[in-house]
C-alpha cells in the first residue's frame, strides 16, 4: 500500500531528525532518552510507544538479533534474549513522566 509506504517514510524521516538515531541504532544513547525525544516529536505519547513497538523495536532487534547470532557459540540462550529487551518500551516504569491530554509532561 503506497500511503503505508509513504507514511512510514514520513515518520523514519522525523525520527532520525528529533532522536539523532538511524533506523538500526541508537547511536549510544540511553534508551530512555530516545523515547522521550520520539514523544516529544510525536506530542503524543500513545502513539509513540504505538511507533516504536511497530517501528523501531523490530529494526532494533533484527540488527541485534544477528549480530547476537553470529557470536551465539559464546554466549547463554538467557544472555540473547536479555540483550533484546532491551529495546522495550522503557517509559511506562518511569515515574516522573506522566501522559496528559496526549502530550508528554515530567512531574
Amino acid at each position: 500500500n503506497i500511503i503505508r509506504i509513504k507514511g512510514s517514510g514520513l515518520f523514519w524521516d522525523l525520527y532520525l531528525k528529533e532522536t539523532g538515531c538511524s533506523t538500526t541504532s541508537m547511536n549510544g544513547q540511553n534508551i530512555t532518552n530516545v523515547q522521550t525525544k520520539l514523544v516529544r516529536a510525536l506530542c503524543n505519547y500513545e502513539f509513540a510507544k504505538y511507533c516504536w513497538k511497530v517501528l523501531v523495536r523490530p529494526n532494533l532487534q533484527e540488527l541485534s538479533s544477528r549480530s547476537l547470532q553470529q557470536r551465539r557459540r559464546y554466549r547463554s540462550r538467557s544472555t540473547i534474549e536479555q540483550a533484546l529487551h532491551v529495546t522495550d518500551w522503557v517509559l511506562d516504569g518511569k515515574t516522573s513522566c506522566y501522559s496528559h491530554d496526549d502530550a508528554f509532561r515530567y512531574k
